[in-house]
């Protein structure tokens, strides 16, 4: 466009910017394609694409007439003032710097796979030392930031970080709340292992019934996705490392992994991914490509993941739709799913330890972006503290520092939202139990249609016009954000 800055309405701001987020979806199907369909030989020239897309992303943000019109607007559209924020974020950095960091992310992520395949940490600790020192690189860019200095002088690095993840939340209330609910937890586990311990026999029997041939999960998975509500027309499904769900709202890819012994990893993965999806699909058209139109608080898109994982998805009325699609009963389903055991993989972690995984990688990242930790004794530290927290010994480096993707493609602060989302969703299905209590009867016949809608309408039509804390207390209906929910939801279904 060949605007002043004098002449740009904010319909031409809005309108530049589509353009911006449109080079945005392109990235996120070069990202998707690099996690599922490269092949190994196409990973340099894919970095090379995804850096140059990356790096003409950021020059059009930033072109001098563009960001001069956006940082002078007086609008208070909400659209603006979220971009003025963004757009002081970009300034603080330059494209070639944008551009060497996605090249280092792409190439500390191929490190990742094969350290991870092969157990030896080793073999990605340079690329994540040096991808650690871009991080602080970054923000230490921002901290000099004229807009944003003043804003973030009393914020340390990793508090900086925080906020990419969920907008608005305050670190020391977040760190207060997460450290309550895992010591709430760390109370209850003692009491629920007891009581499990009587159940120890069936459950072995149960145990027997996780394994199913994989094409029967790829029809049972596919099943479920569509009674969700996933829409097949504008979205599908493969295999990946880790499962994800990515693309954008009209054309969402998911992924998850199949173990011929054990359907729940890819069905729960699937489930969960599933409601990433129906929230990215179910934000307002008419928001679409615009600075406010899509889900920058990862703390409740989790919260829409897990409440169908866990809230819904591992409940009786579940299980009896899930019997009809499986050749399993409901108690058994019940008795195998909703069992509470220490372990060593956060993904595969029951819905009552979940939380403690999180709580461990949150006061590692810290320290690894303070620089009280070291790279390259991280594989120790996280045995240290694994075993303090969950009393287990871990064997090999796949069980432990390697088991997620997060911090190999640079998402520090990520982790917490995780933890944000658990609570969250404990209290949005308590809401909605009690506004509909006709859910139980409908999901046993495969109808869930009035949970996706109230979902619509208290979640996912906010899109992203407010921060984490004032979208929550909307969605929420004057609530904050709290763990007694959840902690009732651990009692109710454990200690009952």
């Amino acid at each position: 466009m060949a605007h002043t800055s004098k002449q740009w309405t904010d319909q031409q701001i809005l309108e530049e910017f589509r353009e911006i987020a449109l080079l945005d979806s392109v990235s996120n199907v070069l990202s998707w394609d690099f996690e599922v369909m490269l092949p190994e030989g196409a990973q340099p020239f894919r970095q090379e694409q995804s850096s140059t897309v990356a790096k003409l992303r950021f020059e059009k943000f930033t072109a001098p007439a563009f960001s001069q019109a956006v940082l002078e607007s007086n609008s208070k559209d909400p659209h603006i003032h979220r971009l003025k924020k963004k757009m002081a974020e970009a300034l603080a950095l330059d494209s070639k710097f944008v551009a060497e960091k996605v090249a280092l992310t792409m190439s500390c992520q191929s490190a990742w796979k094969k350290a991870r395949a092969e157990d030896n940490f080793s073999l990605v600790e340079p690329k994540l030392k040096r991808l650690i020192e871009m991080t602080n690189e970054g923000v230490s860019r921002l901290r000099e930031s004229k807009i944003l200095k003043d804003q973030l002088a009393t914020k340390s690095n990793y508090e900086i970080l925080l906020d990419e993840y969920d907008p608005g939340f305050c670190a020391k209330a977040l760190k207060e709340l997460l450290g309550n609910l895992a010591r709430e937890t760390k109370k209850r586990i003692p009491k629920i292992l007891e009581l499990q311990s009587k159940k120890a026999t069936e459950r072995s029997r149960v145990k027997e019934l996780l394994r199913m041939e994989i094409p029967k999960q790829q029809v049972a998975v596919n099943r479920v996705m569509q009674d969700l509500g996933f829409n097949f027309k504008k979205g599908r499904i493969d295999v990946s490392t880790h499962p994800f769900c990515g693309g954008s709202p009209d054309d969402i890819r998911l992924t998850t992994r199949y173990r011929e012994e054990d359907f729940s990893d890819a069905l729960y993965g699937c489930i969960h991914e599933t409601g990433h999806a129906l929230y990215s699909g179910g934000l307002p058209a008419e928001l679409r490509f615009t600075p406010c139109g899509d889900t920058d608080s990862f703390g409740i898109h989790e919260s829409q993941s897990r409440l169908y994982e866990n809230n819904l998805g591992r409940s009786m009325p579940f299980f009896k739709y899930l019997s009809k699609v499986i050749d399993r009963t409901p108690e058994d389903l019940h008795l195998m799913l909703n069992w509470v055991e220490p372990s060593f993989i956060r993904v595969d972690a029951d819905e009552v330890t979940y939380n403690l995984h999180v709580a461990l990688r949150m006061e590692i990242e810290e320290s690894l972006i303070d620089g009280s930790l070291q790279t390259k004794d991280l594989p120790e530290v996280w045995r240290q503290k694994f075993k303090d927290l969950f009393d287990l010994e871990i064997q090999k480096d796949s069980q432990g520092c390697l088991q997620d993707i997060h911090w190999y493609f640079g998402a520090f602060g990520y982790f917490p939202s995780y933890s944000i989302g658990n609570i969250l969703a404990a209290q949005i299905f308590e809401n909605f139990s009690e506004e509909h209590s006709s859910w139980r009867s409908e999901a046993e016949c495969g109808d869930f249609s009035n949970l996706l809608v109230y979902l619509r309408d208290k979640v996912h039509s906010l899109a992203s016009i407010e921060d984490t804390p004032g979208r929550i207390h909307k969605i929420l209906n004057g609530q904050n954000l709290g763990i007694e929910s959840f902690l009732r939801h651990v009692d109710s279904k454990y200690l009952g």
